[in-house]
């Protein structure tokens, strides 16, 4: 096996961050050890740039099995998010190979029918997002009309999506509970399991590793803050109550779409360091001499930031509302609060710095597992692992 594509129904630019994550750093690893790997990209020939593996296409040749037979690939992965409306192109797809896997990229909560409340959640906050601010009002409305419609009807997405995503010979998801979700949701609606591995997203090890620096009293926490997923209320509350009980800490906060603030009036406000934006060998410094990633999201897939700082040896605290927030804190790496609410977070935060004055937390230790576990090369591994087993 040695020609491998993967698949992503998005438009192309070459300056847009498709090659430091996802399926673009996989195209990347896979190329450097000795594959004819390939991002296959909505564009055309004006998009592209001679040192970049990429093949720009149109929705309609990814539909064609004649399209794919010419490129003669020994392996495809998938990246449609399990979506019927591609069935063309995955028909297409397995024209060309058997060995064909779609990367659902998913915390398993698919079906509004089996998580009708996290659901709604994520629906409610896609429609936010989406919306102008003056509509806002309307989110919840069409996200309850939509949950409770498909909650009652599951023949409207819930036996489409499962008939889809039995149509491949494997699939992947990026935890263990998202696995066993999606198990779930496709036995219940078909009466059959399926092959369904875990691999989690991949690190740019290269660029995100621990150097060995001695650790801050500091906690980390990267996001969209304007977003709704990431819940930057959520956010502010927790590092006030944290800073205020542990004055020797303090707290940086990446991304932008914080609300613009006067100057710092108080001791815990000083303490806190905003950044819009950083370069990854900016952000991999700021990992390393933190000790805490805090990760106070609504819902997450899997949450790309969390695994770069466990590979630059922080441990994590999230909600038990985001799966992988279990998968996270495994081996000595983390811990995660009951519930998500303000209070949870603060004593799951007080236990975690515990762990690190009481010497429960190794960050050469912590980085070790986690780069074994997400690093780029580990999950290309792993990949190549599913893809020959099918050919097997």
């Amino acid at each position: 096996m040695k020609r491998i594509l993967f698949v992503l129904p998005l438009q192309y630019g070459p300056n847009w961050g498709f090659w430091t994550r996802d399926a673009g750093l996989m195209v990347l690893t896979l190329r450097e050890m000795g594959y004819d790997a390939w991002l296959i990209a909505l564009g055309d020939e004006s998009t592209v740039t001679e040192d970049k593996p990429v093949l720009p296409v149109s929705l309609d040749e990814l539909s064609r099995p004649e399209w794919w037979k010419a490129q003669r690939p020994d392996a495809v992965v998938l990246g449609l998010g399990s979506a019927p409306r591609y069935d063309r192109i995955r028909q297409a797809a397995l024209a060309a190979t058997p060995r064909v896997v779609e990367r659902l990229d998913t915390d398993g909560m698919r079906s509004a029918r089996l998580f009708p409340k996290p659901y709604f959640i994520c629906a409610l906050g896609g429609y936010l997002d989406r919306l102008p601010a003056y509509a806002g009002w309307l989110a919840p409305l069409l996200a309850a009309a939509r949950t409770t419609l498909l909650y009652s009807l599951p023949g409207l997405m819930d036996v489409r999506m499962v008939a889809t995503m039995r149509r491949l010979p494997a699939l992947t998801a990026e935890s263990p509970i998202a696995v066993a979700r999606i198990q779930q949701m496709i036995e219940t609606f078909s009466g059959a399991k399926h092959r369904i591995a875990m691999i989690p997203h991949p690190v740019n090890e290269k660029i995100i590793h621990y150097d060995g620096m001695a650790k801050e009293n500091r906690i980390i926490t990267v996001g969209r803050w304007a977003s709704y997923q990431k819940d930057f209320p959520m956010l502010e509350k927790v590092l006030k109550g944290f800073l205020q009980r542990h004055p020797d800490w303090e707290a940086t906060v990446v991304g932008e779409g914080v609300p613009e603030r006067r100057h710092p009036q108080t001791d815990w406000e000083r303490r806190v360091t905003y950044h819009a934006r950083l370069s990854h060998e900016k952000l991999t410094v700021e990992y390393n001499r933190s000790k805490i990633y805090l990760m106070v999201s609504r819902f997450e897939s899997f949450c790309i930031a969390a695994a770069e700082a466990l590979c630059c040896g922080c441990s994590v605290v999230g909600s038990n509302d985001v799966p992988s927030s279990f998968y996270f804190a495994e081996s000595q790496s983390g811990d995660v609060a009951g519930v998500r609410t303000v209070k949870a977070f603060l004593e799951t935060l007080d236990r975690e710095v515990g762990c690190w004055a009481n010497g429960k937390r190794n960050p050469e230790t912590i980085a070790s597992v986690w780069r074994e576990r997400t690093g780029a090369e580990a999950v290309a591994r792993a990949t190549v692992a599913v893809l020959e087993e099918m050919a097997g």
